[in-house]
């Protein structure tokens, strides 16, 4: 991808000039975002609401892949570092009634208060925030208060990107995609330790975290880098079940998005035939096979339209269309509005909200 080198650069950076040279030279909090809940000092805790959404009552885990719509929280099937170097935000997550009971504590959503420089791992399935970080009460009102982080989903491909934050903008970079079984091992590790190690002895942990990002530096300054495929990896949720040809079929459109795509080409890699292949998925999914990509390949523009700076040029190429001609044809077809319309809107909404 034509935009993954910048990515990359800026990573780097990040890597280069804050978080590495801090973790070489001190200590910083390492929180587990999982029950008992228990942080370093310099990592505040505390419950702010003791409701829990009624299916999740008396559950004694959450699901993979959850939504909790009116909390702003939702979770993933994977594992997931936040690594904030700038600024001060919170974080929140929520402990069910048996959970609670497990671990004598009160179910609920806890907020957890951090400043830079901070980290929060998160398990898998484990709740967090969607979209944006909340920033400390006494930030909220100033023009000038600003958030980074970088964060790492430790997935069968790794993805990386930079999030900084002030109180009327977020920008997002783009995730750049890493294949490296060792740096899922020492993630792995990594979280074994934190599991294992009170709060108030992380020494191991401190280790292994500047390894983790020791390796990730060497891999992207070694190895061409990956762009995935949105700003935010997509979770979808099929609504197919027991169709694994679906299943293999939207992962496939969702982790190749930029990518030519052609029936036949995703028919081959799901391994039946591309008549077969979209007459099936049609029937469960009520939508062609190439009616879907496109479909995500707008939804995907809509996200890089409001959180990001490219123009329409480099969206057009982000999200796989062939020229900004045909992407902003498609738009128009699809939304009404051109994408240069839709982004003066959005930023048009947010500046009078």
């Amino acid at each position: 991808m034509p935009f993954a080198p910048r990515i990359q650069k800026e990573i780097l950076k990040a890597l280069d000039e804050s978080i590495i040279p801090t973790l070489w030279k001190q200590q910083i909090p390492l929180g587990y975002v999982a029950p008992p809940l228990l942080f370093p000092p310099d990592i505040r805790c505390n419950l702010v609401d003791s409701r829990l959404p009624r299916r999740d009552a008396k559950s004694p885990s959450f699901p993979l892949k959850a939504n909790w719509t009116k909390a702003k929280l939702h979770s993933t099937a994977h594992t997931y570092l936040s690594l904030i170097y700038e600024g001060a935000a919170n974080e929140r997550t929520l402990i069910t009634a048996a959970q609670a009971s497990q671990y004598k504590m009160h179910k609920g959503v806890y907020n957890m208060y951090l400043q830079a420089p901070s980290v929060l791992f998160f398990p898998a399935a484990t709740p967090r925030n969607t979209g944006s970080y909340r920033f400390f009460q006494e930030d909220s009102n100033s023009p000038f208060s600003r958030l980074k982080t970088l964060q790492v989903a430790f997935r069968d491909k790794i993805l990386i990107h930079t999030h900084t934050e002030l109180v009327t903008k977020i920008e997002t970079s783009h995730s750049l995609q890493i294949k490296d079984a060792s740096l899922l091992t020492l993630a792995s590790l990594f979280q074994e330790e934190l599991q294992s190690a009170p709060a108030n002895h992380q020494e191991t942990a401190q280790a292994m975290l500047l390894t983790i990002m020791l390796r990730l530096r060497h891999q992207l300054s070694s190895h061409p880098p990956s762009l995935a495929n949105t700003a935010y990896p997509q979770t979808i949720e099929s609504t197919l079940p027991g169709k694994d040809f679906c299943q293999r079929t939207i992962h496939f459109i969702q982790t190749h998005l930029h990518e030519p795509l052609s029936l036949p080409m995703i028919a081959r890699e799901v391994g039946i035939s591309p008549t077969h292949l979209n007459r099936l998925f049609h029937q469960f999914s009520g939508t062609p096979v190439m009616r879907y990509v496109k479909l995500q390949r707008i939804a995907a523009a809509k996200k890089i339209l409001k959180l990001g700076t490219e123009n329409i040029d480099e969206i057009a190429a982000l999200v796989g269309f062939g020229s900004s001609t045909v992407f902003c044809r498609v738009f128009l077809q699809e939304t009404g509005l051109t994408p240069n319309t839709f982004r003066r809107q959005i930023r048009h909404s947010k500046s009078t909200f």
